[in-house]
């Protein structure tokens, strides 16, 4: 099923003006701009950082027209980052977290230093960006609980005291679908005060997906996003930070597409090809609204860097919120057959204190402690078409209010030891104290008689019809709560050896811990539903060289990491209604391995060229009692349950790679032409928690292509992007219910884009 090899190709096209590194003169010397990074913490190169990780410039996110976080993993080999029916799903080396709202992220993201547990914050304010640094493997020391697959770690732009003022108009009209967006950003700075503040306005247009059953596009989302900041020098010591974020989408239309056989025969032409056919009437029982979604998310911080002679107090308080209400037919069917109706709403309140020595020390170090509190409250309908019913359609219909609170406390400190001016030893350990509370009252459930439009209520029957139905799994338990405390000790070890004048190799070793907690899913059980801690032991060389005088930079990750009890969400049948509901465990171990290489290159003055090539080998170590998808025999240590053991994750990919070409060609004295071209190339891998065969992915490979002209000096450009070029149909996950419902991405768009800055 898989393929041995991957070609990565370059090409020297007319590309876009800024790339993964900056070909710059210096002293008439070509060399690749170095990238700053604070993936320790503290501001260093990616270079001599040692961790696998990919920076992403704030240039190349405007440049390229990335409008959402999912963009950059289209390039990023062993990263998926796509959404779900009722999460996003985030993927690092083939371990991410599924679609259960009660997880959190096996992926930390963390926007300006503050951590951002729920997945759908990868929504968050996705412009006027510094850079994005994705960090590969267990990262629990410095980025603490929850960071066993890896961490991204976003900045977004600032301006400081003596900073010259400006303004910069960036506005795009996409030809596909009509969507189109305007950017402004202004900022400056005084003697003392540095301020910028960065507003986006985008609508979608026309949806990319066709509804045959209502014969309207769908998907069409609007978006309204907003960032205001302030840098203060209070005094010689003292520098205080303030932001504040907020944005709103709204997405028109279902969510999802049925495929397969099963679609085939009820909804359609059974492909993934932006195509449903779909009946939402069930959602008019809940809201007036249309199916789609409406999320919005804030958050706002104030941190503060205090010099204490020679070290560095650091201190982070923040607030984020984020609610999100969605309506969708959950089926995929040209029937009023499922349907559901969520509202969620999150708060977070988190503080860190962090002190950093001096780093020309024999011994240095970096210490903190952070405390945060969460709560999120949920409401979830749901509503099943049955079959007739002295004459009517008959529903099942229920209510579930969920609460869930989260208080963790957690010291950290991490040590370098320079042993001498090329080697040093660097030690770490984070202590995490967790504690989660978790209510969940069923409010009513019961079946109705409705009519073609679904109302009036024509007839409503008691629990106790449900029961002698001997349906009470679709409407679950009643009245459950239940608590959840853990304690965990997350080591670090890693030595790093500077072997050359601008080259350096690393060994590290971490333990690091996904906090178990209490589901919200629908089991069909009396007893409420907790699953236990993850945790991921992992090992990591590699190598970083900057080549050629600074004209290339090479880097070299090999590892090795084992996951013990893996919290999986699966959907089986129910044993009553053959209806797929959910169940959360913890299950056996799995194992990723593989190998991680990048390459950039200034070619000349005005061509830079790199890749990014990704093995992953990633598989079930023991999981003998793993989910059945439809059909499959049963075959595993308990009834019900099939052997996976062996099988890959999902979402990992055997090979996975990607590669660029940028210039920018002078044009007389005063222009450029610019563009470029990127390929992100992915091998097949399964979709779905069963490891259905069914539920695959195909190999794809993608392009995306810009071209234009600017002035030298970078006060204006225009420039058409094109992406997804190749309209490459990808799968990120896959839910079973009626068959099998996919969740892709968007097809081709074109973009005519204009910047113009003073």
């Amino acid at each position: 099923m898989r393929t041995n090899y991957i070609a990565l190709s370059l090409a020297a096209v007319i590309s876009t003006g800024m790339g993964v590194a900056q070909a710059q003169e210096a002293n008439n010397e070509l060399v690749l701009e170095e990238v700053l990074v604070t993936a320790t913490k503290r501001e260093t190169t990616e270079m001599s950082t040692s961790i696998s990780i990919e920076t992403i410039s704030g240039d190349q996110i405007e440049n390229r027209n990335m409008v959402n976080i999912d963009d950059i993993s289209a390039f990023l080999p062993n990263v998926d980052i796509a959404n779900g029916l009722t999460q996003a799903t985030v993927t690092i080396r083939g371990i991410g977290s599924g679609q259960e709202r009660s997880f959190e992220q096996s992926v930390a993201m963390f926007i300006d230093g503050v951590y951002m547990p729920r997945s759908r914050q990868y929504r968050a304010p996705f412009f006027d960006m510094e850079r994005v640094e994705v960090l590969r493997g267990p990262q629990s020391v410095l980025f603490g609980l929850n960071a066993t697959a890896g961490t991204v770690n976003i900045t977004s732009a600032s301006n400081r005291p003596g900073d010259e003022a400006f303004a910069r108009f960036v506005a795009g009209y996409e030809t596909e679908y009509g969507g189109y967006s305007g950017e402004v950003v202004a900022g400056g700075g005084g003697e003392n005060v540095g301020f910028r503040i960065a507003a986006r306005y985008r609508d979608t247009g026309d949806g990319f997906y066709h509804n045959t059953f209502t014969g309207q596009d769908e998907n069409s989302t609007e978006e309204k996003l907003v960032r205001a900041s302030l840098v203060w020098e209070a005094s010689k010591n003292l520098s205080i930070t303030a932001k504040l974020n907020f944005a709103d989408a709204v997405e028109t239309g279902d969510t999802g597409e049925a495929y397969g056989p099963t679609a085939a025969a009820l909804a359609g032409d059974g492909k993934l090809d932006w195509v449903r056919n779909v009946d939402s009437g069930l959602t008019g029982l809940f809201t007036d609204k249309p199916a789609g979604f409406d999320h919005e998310t804030m958050y706002g911080l104030v941190s503060f860097d205090y010099q204490m002679g020679d070290y560095t107090l650091t201190g982070v308080a923040s607030y984020s919120s984020d609610e999100f209400e969605y309506v969708v037919g959950t089926a995929q069917l040209p029937l009023p057959t499922f349907a559901n109706y969520l509202v969620e709403d999150f708060e977070q309140t988190s503080f860190e204190i962090r002190l950093a020595s001096p780093t020309d020390r024999r011994v240095s170090f970096l210490a903190g402690i952070y405390y945060g509190d969460t709560e999120l409250n949920t409401s979830l309908q749901t509503a099943v078409g049955g079959p007739l019913f002295f004459g009517a359609p008959v529903l099942f219909h229920n209510q579930y209010l969920s609460y869930a609170s989260n208080q963790t406390l957690s010291p950290f400190a991490s040590f370098t030891f320079n042993v001498s001016d090329t080697f040093r030893i660097i030690a770490g350990a984070r202590y995490s104290d967790q504690d989660k509370d978790s209510t969940r009252d069923r409010l009513d459930c019961y079946q109705r008689l409705y009519d073609g439009d679904t109302n009036p209520v024509l007839a409503t029957f008691p629990d106790a019809i449900i029961d002698i139905a001997g349906l009470t799994g679709l409407c679950g338990s009643k009245d459950r709560d239940g608590d959840f405390s853990s304690s965990n000790f997350m080591p670090e070890l890693a030595v790093q050896w500077d072997y050359g004048e601008n080259s350096m190799a690393y060994a590290k070793w971490g333990e690091s811990v996904k906090a178990g907690g209490l589901t919200f899913s629908d089991i069909p059980s009396p007893i409420y539903s907790s699953y236990g801690d993850e945790t991921a032991t992992g090992f990591e060389i590699g190598s970083k060289s900057r080549l050629m005088d600074g004209r290339a930079e090479l880097s070299i990750a090999l590892f090795h990491t084992k996951f013990d009890d893996m919290q999986l969400n699966s959907f089986i049948p129910h044993p009553d209604t053959g209806i797929p509901v959910t169940i959360v465990r913890n299950a056996g171990s799995a194992i990723n391995k593989g190998i991680e290489a990048e390459f950039n290159i200034a070619a000349t003055s005005w061509l830079t060229l790199g890749a990014s090539l990704g093995y992953l080998d990633s598989s079930f170590d023991d999981f003998d009692n793993g989910p059945c998808y439809a059909g499959e025999d049963e075959d595993g240590s308990l009834p019900g349950t099939c052997a996976k053991t062996g099988l890959d994750t999902p979402n990992s990919p055997r090979w996975s790679g990607s590669a660029y070409a940028d210039i920018a060609i002078p044009v007389g004295s005063s222009l450029e032409i610019i563009g470029g071209i990127n390929m992100g190339y992915s091998d097949d891998y399964f979709t779905e928690g069963s490891i259905d065969p069914a539920a695959v992915q195909g190999s794809y490979t993608r392009w995306d292509a810009r071209i234009g002209i600017a002035q030298a000096g970078g006060k204006w450009s225009v420039a058409v992007i094109g992406k997804n070029l190749s309209n490459e149909v990808v799968n990120s996950f896959t839910q079973p219910l009626v068959g099998n419902i996919g969740y892709i991405g968007a097809p081709r768009t074109i973009t005519l884009q204009g910047i113009y800055s003073f």
